[in-house]
């Protein structure tokens, strides 16, 4: 078996003594869940980034790049793939916003279309955006003819261009959702059009400066040097020194952004809470495409369903959790050179950019984001206790004492009615520990004896439910 090496690397901190403990166990859980899951998975090195909501910014990463001796590295790059379909979504409504295009405009207004085969000149701009063109993925990969086209000389430098003479036939209809790779392209040539610049220019001025993202470029056109990023694996065969030129380069699909994860989260972050473009857009931004809503799990981790819609170049996760709690993400995952999910979630004000350097590792590695969702959803609620026990005549945890303690301690809380309550204690991996308490409670004061003396040295987490309330706290046991 493999053991992974970790590294976590801190960019800013923000938080005063008491939350600073509570967030020394989110780290350590997350940390956690990265280091016990990437082997089981099959996977070989990962990187993520979390922003939490008081925008403290931490970086962890598990696993290897280009073999044992090389650890993953925060200063190393990542391909995000798809993930760059957001930022060509952004650029395209921020230019409507500014006037510069009309979001019902046909692409024949722009292009000319009769030097691109199977286009349709009549496609909108919205259609584009909410992937209901029509237009099939530009890849085929059962055809075969574009890939086998592009990896045929690794090191070939292609030009964006070059692809569209290989879009393939479309659907018969439009009006419809399917996800297709060619949308998104398009819009780039379209940006192109527009601004009389580079796509890489257009980003660099729009989004990479403006957002202080200097560890992000547009790979498109361009020779890459494969030691900058955090290699490259296809299960147990290390590709991480093989040429990866001639797909990067392409910007088939605006699949392009490369980055440090801490680059990328700034942007998902920035977007996402609205900061980047009117609230109206945004809002037009998350209604779902006509046909994109599909169920694409069910009890899987700690949620009980999750739902997948598409908005303008936007993936929208619906998720619910065990506890009937909702879960709405916003961003997009991507497969290529690495696998990632890049998302921003809503309700607990948290982003997240997770990537893997297997790109055969797509199945498994829905596994890791959900245990890593499980675990971020657990730490929002240990991260707001500092101010959710302030109210104390309402509802309150007291924190435990003794604490450390060795091998008993109390838990006392309050309870401002009679109340059905659980109190469960959880180890850093999410697991729980104990059940304390589990019924009817009537209001007042309560005081709960655990009794450690099975259980390990460690932080531990215990939890108070009741009514749709949860509050955490750490405690340290010490033998």
């Amino acid at each position: 078996m493999k053991t992974f090496i970790s590294l976590l690397f801190i960019l800013t901190i923000t938080f005063n003594t008491a939350s600073a403990q509570i967030y020394d166990a989110v780290i350590d859980n997350i940390q956690g869940i990265l280091d016990s899951k990437l082997n089981p998975y099959g996977i070989e090195g990962a990187g993520l980034t979390v922003i939490f909501p008081n925008d403290t910014v931490v970086t962890f990463t598990s696993g290897y790049a280009n073999g044992v001796n090389d650890a993953i590295s925060t200063d190393k790059y990542w391909h995000w793939a798809s993930g760059t379909k957001p930022l060509t979504g952004f650029v395209i409504l921020q230019m409507i916003e500014e006037g510069l295009i009309n979001i019902d405009d046909s692409i024949g207004d722009y292009l000319n279309t009769q030097e691109i085969p199977n286009v349709d000149s009549t496609i909108t701009i919205k259609q584009l955006l909410q992937h209901t063109s029509g237009l099939k993925e530009v890849w085929t990969p059962n055809e075969g003819v574009l890939w086998n086209a592009v990896w045929s000389d690794r090191s070939k430098v292609w030009d964006p261009k070059d692809i569209l003479s290989y879009m393939p036939e479309p659907y018969q209809s439009k009006g419809f959702h399917n996800y297709s790779s060619s949308n998104s392209y398009i819009l780039s040539f379209i940006i192109e059009e527009v601004s009389g610049k580079s796509l890489e220019t257009v980003f660099e001025e729009r989004i990479f400066t403006p957002l202080e993202m200097e560890s992000s470029y547009l790979s498109s056109g361009k020779n890459i040097d494969m030691t900058s990023l955090n290699g490259v694996w296809s299960g147990s065969e290390n590709r991480s020194t093989w040429p990866h030129t001639s797909y990067l380069s392409s910007r088939s699909g605006n699949s392009a952004h490369i980055s440090t994860s801490a680059d990328a989260a700034i942007f998902y972050r920035n977007y996402y809470t609205d900061s980047l473009l009117t609230k109206e857009t945004m809002d037009a931004l998350k209604v779902p495409a006509n046909g994109s809503s599909e169920v694409i799990a069910q009890n899987v981790a700690c949620f009980s369903k999750i739902t997948q819609t598409h908005g303008y170049e936007t993936t929208m996760f619906t998720l619910i959790t065990t506890n009937g709690e909702t879960a709405s993400l916003f961003g997009h995952g991507g497969n290529g050179v690495h696998n990632s999910f890049s998302f921003h979630w809503a309700e607990k004000n948290i982003t997240l950019v997770l990537a893997i350097n297997d790109f055969s590792a797509i199945n498994t590695f829905g596994a890791l984001v959900f245990e890593v969702l499980c675990g971020l959803d657990a730490v929002v609620a240990v991260s707001n206790e500092t101010e959710s026990l302030e109210i104390a005549d309402k509802f309150k945890l007291d924190q435990n004492y003794p604490n450390p303690f060795n091998p008993s301690t109390n838990i006392s809380f309050v309870l401002p009615s009679a109340s059905v309550v659980q109190l469960k204690v959880y180890n850093l991996l999410g697991q729980e520990v104990a059940s304390l308490v589990d019924g009817r409670l009537n209001s007042g004061n309560h005081s709960v004896n655990f009794d450690a003396s099975k259980l390990s040295s460690g932080v531990y987490i215990y939890r108070l439910s009741s009514g749709g309330i949860s509050y955490s706290r750490k405690m340290i046991l010490v033998k």
